[in-house]
């Protein structure tokens, strides 16, 4: 009785991953991803940390939201940023986001956390994408 139930529950999740053996190589990519890369670039006095982001976007659904966070050793350094200019075109590319601190916090050399988080939407069907990552960036 287990191997039977133990067998529908195989079946069924083939059938909702798409159908047959190879389910996990027809698979669609998703239309968004992110990676924060390794190392980042201090301006401005500290003001300012520039990362990098290895993005890939597809133009279509739209790209709604598209920002980074960062911080640096609790409330030394802390903030929000956009993407310089995001290309959605189904590519890789290297992007350029610039975190801007709040009031009079300041970033400096050595490690700091940053998250990238882009949404891409459909406001028509309701459906979305993220891509997002989380890491430590070192600043320079």
């Amino acid at each position: 009785m287990r191997r039977v139930a133990v067998g529908l529950v195989a079946a069924a999740a083939l059938v909702v991953a798409g159908g047959g053996g190879n389910a996990a190589a027809v698979s669609a990519q998703e239309p968004v991803s992110a990676k924060l890369l390794g190392s980042g670039t201090l301006l401005e006095g500290g003001l300012v940390a520039e990362v990098r982001v290895l993005v890939r976007c597809e133009p279509d659904p739209p790209l709604l939201e598209a920002l980074v966070t960062g911080s640096q050793d609790g409330a030394v350094g802390f903030g929000e940023g956009f993407f310089v200019d995001l290309t959605c075109d189904g590519q890789n590319h290297v992007e350029i986001a610039r975190v801007q601190t709040f009031g009079e916090e300041q970033f400096h050399a050595g490690k700091g956390y940053f998250s990238a988080f882009i949404l891409l939407c459909d406001e028509v069907s309701g459906d979305c994408f993220t891509g997002q990552d989380t890491r430590f960036v070192n600043l320079r």
